[in-house]
Order: C-alpha cells, then sequence, then structure tokens
C-alpha cells in the first residue's frame, strides 16, 4: 500500500505500531539509535508472530543530530512520528525533556518536507513537543501553508502535520 517510516522502532510505542504494518501491507521503515538495536527488534516480531522479512528496514538517526533523516524519508509515502527521547535520570527541569523532543520535531519535519513525499505526519507520544517560527510551546501544532511553508499554531491537541 505504501512505505511508512516509524520513528523510534525500538521504543515501546514505535514496536507496537511496527508489528501492525507489515499486516496492512505497508513496507515499514524505522529509525534507531543505533543499527545494533535491529536484531532486537526483529526477534520481538517473531515472538509476536510477525515475520517482516525485507518489508521492514532500519535506519539509524538519533532526534539529537540530524544525520539520518534525509535518508530515512526517502521514499517514503507516510511518517509516523512516535519517538521521543528519554533521559536515563529524572530529568531537573521540564526542558530537558521538551527541548531534545521538540528538536527531534523539527528534524523530522524539515527532513519531510524537504523530500517532498510524506503525505502525512503524526506526532503521538510521552512528551507533547511544538513548533514555532523561533520558538516553540508545548501542544504548538504545525501546520501546512503555502507549499514549502510550515508555520506554528497554538492548539490543546498534540502536534500533527498534514
Amino acid at each position: 500500500m505504501g512505505t511508512v517510516l516509524v520513528t523510534g522502532g525500538s521504543g515501546f510505542v514505535g514496536r507496537h505500531v511496527i508489528l501492525q504494518l507489515p499486516g496492512a501491507h505497508h513496507l515499514v521503515r524505522t529509525t534507531v539509535r543505533s543499527l545494533a538495536r535491529e536484531a532486537s527488534v526483529r526477534e520481538m516480531m517473531m515472538h509476536a508472530g510477525v515475520d517482516a522479512g525485507d518489508r521492514l528496514s532500519f535506519f539509524e538517526a538519533d532526534l539529537e543530530s540530524d544525520d539520518g533523516w534525509a535518508a530515512a524519508v526517502a521514499g517514503c509515502d507516510y511518517v509516523m512520528h512516535v519517538a521521543s527521547p528519554m533521559p536515563v535520570a529524572a530529568p531537573k527541569t521540564e526542558d530537558d525533556l521538551i527541548v531534545p523532543a521538540r528538536d527531534g520535531v523539527l528534524r523530522v519535519l524539515i527532513a519531510s518536507i524537504a523530500r517532498k513525499h510524506p503525505q502525512r505526519h503524526e506526532r503521538e507520544g510521552r512528551a507533547s513537543a511544538g513548533l514555532g517560527a523561533t520558538t516553540a510551546r508545548r501542544g504548538d501544532r504545525c501546520v501546512r501553508g503555502e507549499p514549502g511553508e510550515v508555520r506554528g499554531r497554538r492548539t490543546e491537541a498534540s502536534l500533527a502535520y498534514r
């Protein structure tokens, strides 16, 4: 049906999402911070009775780095951004969660828009992050204006890009 990029394929939400997509006849790409995690994700899928085989591919990309995102979104029809950085220790401030999550959303959106292939981009996750021209607040909504233009708008909902 289409190629879907799922960010954070080794995370709790990402694993559940990629378990469902091959059964719906989608090709699935997923991002992981390290390609060493591929084996554990495939093993989890096998235990759940899903053998994605070559319908699942892995790309190394980190929400805190620009590297890897262009390659991950190339040729995708959809992007499901469910990754969110989760620190090992309890965060000292709210910004320790919000800033990396917001910057990660920006990286995924910029790569998606630059490719002009993804038809849809949804952000669901544990931390609500937002977009704006220079500043972002939790709960902001990214909406498309003219082709290639993205602007921020305050909403109560999670970030959603269409």
